[in-house]
């Protein structure tokens, strides 16, 4: 959504999430960040913000964004290898991931397609 503020537009991004992760947040979530320099990159915004809800009490919390040109050229050329992926009917190699982060494999609905 695109909204004006003192004259100056910009990029509003709308989340939920829950009272503990709500809680634990000091700062926007990197894939919230990703999709919101794609959208003023698209929108030729360069402003942003992501608003968080709590979900179980509605309180919120707002993190502006800058844009940043590099960022979003670089996650435009990673769509442009998942498009080459779809066009070709063939699986990326699976991601590597830091160690706090390899539990994500275990909830990914790909998972039975990934080789270890």
């Amino acid at each position: 959504m695109i909204v004006a503020v003192d004259d100056q537009n910009f990029v509003l991004e709308l989340k939920s999430i829950g009272s503990y992760g709500f809680k634990l947040l000091d700062g926007p979530k990197e894939e919230h960040i990703h999709q919101l320099q794609l959208c003023m990159h698209f929108f030729n915004i360069h402003n942003g913000i992501l608003l968080y809800e709590n979900k179980d009490n509605h309180q919120l919390k707002e993190f502006e964004v800058s844009y940043e040109a590099e960022l979003a050229e670089s996650l435009i050329e990673k769509l442009q290898q998942v498009m080459v992926f779809i066009r070709d009917d063939k699986l990326p190699q699976k991601p590597s991931f830091p160690k706090d982060l390899e539990w994500r494999c275990k909830y990914c609905g790909f998972r039975k397609y990934c080789s270890d």
